[in-house]
């Protein structure tokens, strides 16, 4: 696949392919990918092949220190001397011909000043600059495949850690609903058992003829709870909660139903005098804020037994 511009992840390749740091099959798959006309990739790697070269040439020039051009000289008087004492002359052996002799130092500048031309090897000072540099290189390919592997284990850290939080944040929702459900069937089960609670067997009709469901009445602690199962109503509407008894008709307030399944519900009916003696208990659809009576078509109707 060709490249159509220059993006980070192509820059890495490139980088580790001109230094030399991928591995034989990376760099197998990536003269293969290169063969291919990758404009974009033949030109990062040429980008980083030419800073790759221009690093050994990246430490300052320095000029040798004086005393070598001494050492240097002394050395070649000693070898003249030892070659001299070891050798016979003949006639004509103290000249040298114009087409064989080699000065030791270059000839004199324009500017006089004699410039020393170094014959055998290179000086130490030269294997201290080559040295550094290779060590440079080699700390500069250390410090970039470090900070690669660190790149790499910080965003498998980081996906891990995304991950971690949204499922604790699942289980944390899960959790909340349970403690909800077990709160109120603790207090249905509570509610069944105490003396003087009333039940109704809640039936639809015609507005809600699909409902059906349970009420505890505890009129002692005035508070109903209602476990049933009750169709959405529509945009705009409520279910209401009446209690009534033939000189009242009590609003325990509205019902919020869940729409996709059976809802446990629990309302605190206000304390009004009569309301102990309800006989009937009944869910209307009403508008969203409520209506001061129950009106007509009614949800569900329960008696209490």
């Amino acid at each position: 696949m060709k490249h159509e511009r220059a993006t980070e992840e192509v820059r890495e390749l490139a980088a580790l392919y001109a230094l030399g740091s991928m591995s034989q099959h990376e760099a197998h798959s990536f003269e293969i990918h290169l063969r291919e006309g990758c404009s974009v990739c033949e030109a990062e790697v040429r980008r980083f092949e030419h800073t790759a070269a221009g690093i050994g040439l990246a430490a300052d020039e320095t000029a040798p220190p004086e005393f070598l051009r001494d050492l240097l000289m002394a050395r070649v008087e000693r070898e003249a001397q030892d070659s001299d004492a070891g050798t016979p002359q003949s006639p004509g052996a103290g000249r040298s011909s114009p087409e064989t002799e080699r000065p030791l130092f270059g000839s004199l500048p324009e500017g006089g000043k004699r410039q020393p031309v170094l014959k055998k090897g290179a000086s130490p000072l030269d294997w201290v600059i080559r040295i550094a540099c290779i060590l440079l290189i080699l700390a500069g390919l250390w410090g970039f495949n470090i900070l690669r592997s660190a790149r790499s284990i910080n965003a498998i850290l980081l996906e891990k850690l995304s991950v971690s939080q949204a499922d604790a944040e699942s289980l944390q929702f899960m959790l909340d609903i349970q403690k909800s459900k077990a709160m109120k069937l603790d207090q249905i089960l509570a509610a069944s058992g105490k003396p003087g609670v009333r039940v109704a067997r809640i039936l639809g009709q015609p507005a809600a003829p699909s409902s059906s469901g349970l009420l505890y009445w505890d009129s002692e602690q005035s508070r109903c709870l209602l476990l049933g199962s009750f169709p959405p109503v529509p945009q705009g509407k409520a279910y209401q909660l009446w209690l009534i008894s033939p000189s009242l008709k009590l609003s325990a307030g509205l019902v919020q139903t869940s729409p996709t399944g059976p809802s446990l519900i629990s309302v605190d009916v206000p304390k009004t005098e009569g309301a102990s003696t309800a006989t009937v208990v009944l869910i209307t659809v009403e508008p969203e804020g409520g209506s001061a009576t129950p009106t007509m078509p009614y949800g569900a109707l329960g008696r209490f037994n």
